[in-house]
């Protein structure tokens, strides 16, 4: 209706006009700005005279820039820039922080200075422009605000569902129980804004079957871990692989490994590649937790480096 084009800033009278007022909830509801975005083929972009627009994600004109559909291929530095930023965001009440706190707040929060030249960058929003596919600035002037982008936030809800229903000694559980059991894991309660929707299910629509699946029913939805059962040759590989973890570890300090160095590890030790797929897995992690009678992995700080513990109690079990 509007030649797939609107001004931002006329969004609400339009939308009215054609359907019904929106809620406004300043305290609870989410950024008109980042829900726009969460629509598949819909982007929110600057126009040549520095107004942000709606528009099609697809009709990218040449003078406005938005979101990239497609994440870059980043230096390592700004790729680890771009993991304190979420992890800062994380922190931070609904996910959001003002654009003028960034500075101090990253400051305080890893306690070292934020430098945009370290990046090869002169100014901050360039920087975060870099990382457009990662971190979303919603408004403008010096009222912006940042968050993280939808498709974070349904990577980082993702992640949390699973180590929720790993949680759950059935590796299930109901779309009810869901709140109560995201509060016994992470220790607080179960806002759905802090992801940036307004609603759970526009969350578990986007999660990967890869990593959960659901059976909608209602209240009595289901959500569970995908299990695949493993063949007899799998099972027979895998516990041999249990008892040349021990034999590895059993050489290691302590009887632990960082999980980055297990790979080249296992290669130097026993002179031929780890290959995850003969035992039925597609990540190293999955293999580990599924041996959690033999080996402990802990996390070791905020950057997912893994640690993995032998539990040399268990050694003689294993080794019969």
């Amino acid at each position: 209706m509007h030649n797939g084009k609107i001004p931002l800033i006329s969004f609400m009278v339009c939308y009215s006009a054609e359907f019904s007022t929106l809620t406004e909830d300043f305290e609870n509801g989410v950024p008109l700005e980042h829900l726009l975005t969460c629509i598949q083929g819909v982007r929110v972009g600057v126009s040549r005279d520095g107004f942000k627009t709606v528009c099609w994600e697809q009709s990218k004109p040449q003078p406005e820039t938005g979101s990239r559909s497609s994440t870059p291929l980043l230096p390592p530095q700004l790729f680890q820039f771009s993991k304190e930023a979420v992890e800062l965001l994380k922190h931070t009440p609904r996910c959001r922080l003002a654009f003028s706190k960034f500075i101090p707040s990253y400051h305080h929060h890893f306690g070292r200075q934020c430098r945009v030249a370290d990046y090869g960058f002169l100014k901050l929003i360039e920087l975060f422009d870099a990382i457009s596919h990662v971190m979303q600035v919603l408004g403008m002037t010096e009222n912006k605000l940042l968050t993280l982008t939808h498709r974070t936030q349904i990577k980082r809800f993702s992640q949390d569902l699973l180590k929720v229903l790993k949680s759950q000694a059935s590796r299930q559980m109901t779309l009810q129980e869901f709140p109560s059991a995201y509060l016994r894991c992470f220790n607080k309660p179960w806002k759905v804004t802090d992801y940036g929707v307004c609603d759970l299910q526009d969350l578990l629509t986007e999660v990967p079957e890869t990593m959960a699946m659901i059976n909608w029913n209602g209240d009595d939805t289901l959500i569970f871990i995908p299990k695949r059962e493993q063949s007899r040759e799998e099972l027979i590989r895998m516990r041999k692989f249990s008892r040349e973890v021990v034999d590895l570890l059993s050489s290691q300090p302590r009887y632990r490994i960082l999980f980055s160095k297990f790979i080249p590890t296992y290669h130097h030790h026993f002179g031929r590649q780890c290959r995850v797929g003969d035992y039925g897995f597609n990540k190293l992690l999955e293999l580990f937790e599924a041996m959690e009678d033999v080996i402990q992995v802990c996390r070791l700080n905020l950057f997912n480096i893994l640690v993995i513990i032998y539990t040399k109690g268990q050694y003689n079990r294993y080794c019969c």
